[in-house]
């Protein structure tokens, strides 16, 4: 077992992960530039005791460079049995003849430090370059909204760091596709636009290029094309008449061939589908044709999904010319853009303009989030936590501006009544009684993660301060089926899953849970039945090792 490091380093030497991206711009970070000496044998641990043990030893870290990643990473496979050998400290050594020893949970430190620098480097170099563009200011204003260390509500996919590459010149990937789809429907939502047009990402290509190569044969029976088989049926019943599609080619010359196991795409593509005129539209920024196999694709999943449809007709969609090498998404996008909102979009003719673009998906993007989370106010949404987040004592405003190092970046803890109605002072008759809770609708401090609502049009969700309830969206606002659910192989209809775990990161707890008075502990009551069906286990990257449960019952 890894030394986890002490709360009381977190705002202090380590930023929370719900501290705002401007704020982290600020937060100190030891020096990367010189290496100390680490000696690479096991005669570095130590059985002494650190000096570094308090709120205010700690600080001191700040000052001493960190060594390599590489170093790190092979300290920390062997912390485990210098623990075991009841070792408590590593020596340090550096150049100016500094030898002191650190705690062992320091490594771990060093190790996120690594994830702090790259986020500060990448942000910073984000905000200069939004710095550069017309409307940049108002973009950067809105970094202050943004946690710097959060996965972003599933239905956007990725981290609050894969929203820098908008402002960048990066090429940008099949995360981004899922990203700006999101953010196409929920203009069109929010513009009252008729709920049979929808924007798909390359989720949903991957997987009909994939049953349509494998599984046209058992398409109707097999469970992984549940997905592809609810979208047909909406389109039988045509309440969806028109989407559109990323996709990704491999270009090799004057031709473009369709991404696959063993060929890698390297270029983004437009398709639009309109069932009401029998066409397809395809926008490429280099203007190569669409891929025979592509097309054959789309035709053979209209035919089964419709029933003896014709084939469609191919033509052009109006897309912009690319001038360098990153851009091709952000024009594929703009093309998609103009065809949904012809008479608020045009299609981009320069590069300044596809620039502006990027700064204007970045600008949708942090909005939307805000949306999907039921926040109104910049100062809510710091109470986002990660999903693999490090410990934290509460969350950490990020309206409220850089809190300087001499108090620390510890964010403040709300102060809260017990045993006794919210307001009125008075006790509660047993200690068992829940307190009542105010009428104005308040986002729950807590230290378990606070998930964003998930595949919710942001336009179709309301909230009652009297029942405290969020109610669902109607059929007529949304499709039924999710953009995320098409990135799942198994086809099963998990909308309502919030939290989807890599199995290879999860590692069992091996000891029984722990009894009092001969009783179980805290947490569910025992249940031989559930304990069949799961076990429990932590993720590996989680410093807290926080108890999860993952089915092993067939």
């Amino acid at each position: 077992m890894a030394a986890s490091p002490p709360e009381y380093i977190y705002g202090s030497i380590l930023p929370y992960n719900t501290l705002n991206i401007l704020d982290l711009l600020k937060f100190p970070t030891p020096p990367l530039d010189t290496a100390p000496k680490l000696r690479s044998d096991d005669t570095i641990f130590s059985s002494r005791s650190s000096m570094i043990d308090s709120e205010v030893s700690v600080r001191a870290l700040l000052k001493l460079p960190i060594p390599p990643l590489k170093d790190i990473n092979h300290l920390l496979l062997r912390v485990e049995t210098a623990i075991e050998k009841g070792l408590v400290s590593i020596d340090y050594e550096y150049n100016d003849g500094t030898n002191m020893k650190l705690p062992l949970w320091v490594l771990e430190y060093w190790k996120a430090i690594y994830d702090v620098v790259e986020a500060k480097t990448r942000w910073s170099s984000a905000r200069n370059w939004l710095e550069q563009r017309a409307e940049g200011k108002q973009v950067i204003e809105m970094l202050s909204q943004l946690p710097w260390k959060y996965d972003l509500p599933r239905a956007m996919g990725g981290n609050s760091l894969s929203l820098a590459c908008y402002a960048s010149e990066e090429w940008l990937g099949s995360t981004h596709t899922v990203q700006i789809s999101e953010v196409i429907n929920a203009q069109m939502a929010a513009q009252g636009m008729g709920a049979t047009w929808r924007a798909l990402s390359q989720d949903f290509t991957d997987k009909l290029l994939v049953v349509f190569r494998y599984s046209k044969d058992t398409y109707h029976v097999e469970r992984s094309c549940e997905s592809l088989r609810k979208l047909g049926a909406l389109l039988k019943t045509r309440q969806l008449t028109t989407f559109s599609m990323f996709v990704c080619v491999h270009v090799a010359g004057s031709k473009g061939v369709l991404a696959c196991a063993n060929v890698r795409g390297n270029h983004w593509t437009a398709l639009i589908i309109d069932t009401t005129t029998h066409k397809m539209l395809y926008g490429d920024s280099l203007a190569l044709s669409p891929p025979d196999e592509l097309i054959a694709a789309v035709n053979w999943w209209l035919m089964v999904s419709l029933i003896d449809v014709p084939q469609y007709s191919v033509g052009d969609l109006p897309c912009a010319r690319q001038e360098d090498d990153f851009s091709c998404l952000v024009l594929a996008a703009n093309a998609i853009n103009a065809y949904f909102f012809a008479l608020d979009t045009d299609i981009a003719r320069s590069k300044e303009e596809t620039y502006d673009c990027r700064a204007e998906i970045l600008e949708k993007s942090i909005s939307l989030i805000k949306k999907y989370s039921l926040l109104t106010e910049p100062k809510d949404l710091a109470i986002i936590i990660s999903n693999n987040s490090l410990p934290h004592k509460a969350p950490m405003p990020t309206s409220e501006g850089f809190i300087p190092i001499e108090s620390t970046f510890a964010p403040k803890i709300a102060s809260r009544k017990r045993h006794g109605s919210v307001g009125t002072g008075q006790a509660s008759n047993t200690k068992r009684v829940k307190e009542e809770k105010p009428e104005k609708h308040r986002l729950p401090q807590t230290n378990k993660p606070v998930h964003p609502f998930f595949n919710v049009s942001a336009a179709s969700v309301t909230i009652s301060t009297t029942a405290k309830s969020v109610s669902a969206p109607t059929q007529s606002s949304l499709l039924a089926v999710p953009d995320d659910e098409w990135s799942d192989d198994d086809g099963d209809n998990d909308k309502n899953e919030e939290v989807h775990e890599n199995p290879s990161e999860l590692i069992d707890v091996d000891e029984p849970r722990k009894k009092k008075n001969g009783k179980d502990g805290g947490g569910r009551p025992r249940n031989n039945f559930l304990d069949r069906l799961v076990v429990r286990c932590y993720k590996e990257s989680d410093p807290a090792r926080k108890h999860l449960y993952r089915c092993v019952g067939e």
